[in-house]
C-alpha cells in the first residue's frame, strides 16, 4: 500500500527529483485548554520550569495536525509533503482559552534520482539482540485484527477514527471482507449500505482504487461488478493500459463488456498525452480485432411455426429464432434475455457506437492536449 514517504520542512528532498506539485493541504485545530491535564501547569511556567504534560499534549495534537495534511496528500496521490510549516496560536476572550494548531504543506510526487545517495545517509545494521518488535506494535496488531474479525461478524462500525486506521494498515485485507459481504449479501449491505462503509472506498485514492478494485471487476459476480462501477465513476479512476490489455487479449466476453462499460462512461478528472496514446491504441485493436460468436446455432422447435427452424442459443441461454434470411443478409441479431448480441455487444453498445465515441474523444483529446503542452 502507498504512503507519504518523507514530510519536510525544506522546499527539496536529497536524492529526489520533484516531478510534480499538488495543490497545498491544510489541517487546523483547535483544543481547549482543559485537555491539559497538569494542574500545576501555570504555576511551574511562571517559575520558568516545564509542563511534562503540556509538552506531551502539544506533541500529540501537533502529530495529529501533521497525520491529517499526510492523509489528504496520500488521497492525492502524493509521495511526500515539502515545505511544511507548524504553527501553534492562543485564543482567547470571554474566560475561555483555547490553542489552534495549524499545519500546512505542499504534497508532490517524486522520483529517485539513479546513483544519488545523500550523504548523511548510513546502512541500517540489524543486531540480533537488539528488540525487533515493540509493545506499542504488539498492540496496533492485536487492534488491526479486531477490526478485521468485527467487520468480518459485521459488527463494527466504522466511524472516522476506524476508518483512518484501516487506511494505514490493512486496506487490502478491508477491501476484500467488504467485497465478500456485498456478493453474499447476508447482511442486507445492498440495501441499507452505511455511509460509513461507503467512506472506506471514498477515502481511496486512484492509484489504490486500481489496486484494490479493478482485479475485482473482471471476476466478479454482477452484484459485486455494478457496486464498484459505482465507486470507479465517482472516482474516475480509469487505467487505459488496463483496458488495452483487456482488449488486446483472448476474447473473452464479461471481462470485454465490463471494460467497454468502463471505456464508455467513466471520464478521468485531467487527461495526459499517455492517454491519448493509449486511447488510440485501443481504437486500433477494436477496429481490426475478430470477435468470435457466442453460443451456438442449432435448430429447434418454433411455437409459432411448424416444422424444424434455425436458432441462436445465446450463452445466457435463451434460444432465440433467427431470420429466415440469415446468412443471406448481414443482420445483428439481440437476445430477447439478456439483451446482448452474438459477439457479447450490449443493445445499446454495439462496435460501431464503441469507435464512433472513441473517435470523438480522441479528436477532443488531439485538439486539446497540444495546447496544454
Amino acid at each position: 500500500m502507498k504512503k507519504i514517504q518523507f514530510v519536510t520542512t525544506t522546499n527539496n528532498v536529497e536524492g529526489y527529483e520533484i516531478k510534480k506539485y499538488m495543490e497545498p493541504v491544510f489541517s487546523h485545530i483547535v483544543a481547549g485548554t482543559n485537555i491539559f491535564s497538569d494542574i500545576a501547569a501555570s504555576a511551574r511556567d511562571i517559575f520558568g520550569g516545564r509542563s511534562a504534560s503540556y509538552e506531551n499534549q502539544l506533541n500529540k495534537i501537533n502529530e495529529e495536525a501533521i497525520n491529517s495534511i499526510k492523509k489528504k496528500s496520500l488521497k492525492q496521490g502524493a509521495d511526500g509533503i515539502v515545505g511544511l510549516k507548524v504553527d501553534i496560536d492562543e485564543i482567547s476572550g470571554k474566560n475561555v482559552s483555547m490553542f489552534m494548531i495549524s499545519a500546512y504543506g505542499t504534497p508532490v510526487v517524486v522520483e529517485k534520482i539513479i546513483g544519488s545517495t545523500p550523504e548523511s545517509y548510513v546502512p541500517e545494521t540489524v543486531d540480533e539482540d537488539k528488540e525487533l518488535i515493540t509493545q506499542e506494535e504488539i498492540q496496533r496488531e492485536n487492534y488491526k485484527q479486531d477490526i478485521l474479525d468485527r467487520l468480518t461478524k459485521g459488527i463494527l462500525r466504522l466511524n472516522e477514527s476506524t476508518l483512518e486506521f484501516i487506511q494505514e494498515t490493512c486496506l487490502a485485507e478491508a477491501v476484500e471482507i467488504v467485497l465478500n459481504k456485498i456478493k453474499d449479501d447476508r447482511f442486507g449491505l445492498l440495501s441499507v449500505m452505511s455511509p460509513s462503509t461507503d467512506n472506506l472506498f471514498s477515502l481511496m485514492n486512484r492509484d489504490q482504487i486500481i489496486t484494490y478494485l479493478y482485479p475485482s471487476l473482471w471476476s466478479q459476480e454482477l452484484v459485486v461488478y455494478n457496486f464498484l462501477i459505482k465507486i470507479i465513476k465517482k472516482s474516475g479512476a480509469v487505467d487505459y493500459s488496463i483496458l488495452r490489455d483487456i482488449f488486446q487479449g483472448d476474447y473473452e466476453a464479461k471481462s470485454f463488456q465490463r471494460a467497454v462499460k468502463i471505456l464508455m462512461t467513466v471520464d478521468k478528472e485531467e487527461y495526459f498525452m499517455s492517454d491519448l496514446r493509449l486511447l488510440q491504441e485501443i481504437k486500433g485493436i477494436l477496429e481490426n480485432k475478430k470477435y468470435p460468436p457466442l453460443g451456438k446455432i442449432i435448430q429447434g422447435k418454433s411455437p409459432r411455426k411448424k416444422g424444424m427452424i434455425w436458432m441462436w442459443e445465446c450463452q445466457c441461454g435463451k434460444k432465440n429464432e433467427l431470420p429466415t434470411d440469415y446468412g443471406v443478409k448481414k443482420q445483428r441479431v439481440i437476445c430477447s434475455e439478456c439483451r446482448s448480441d452474438m459477439y457479447g455487444f450490449s443493445n445499446s453498445n454495439d462496435l460501431s457506437k464503441i469507435i464512433s465515441v472513441l473517435n470523438q474523444k480522441i479528436k477532443l483529446l488531439e485538439q486539446s492536449l497540444p495546447a496544454k503542452a
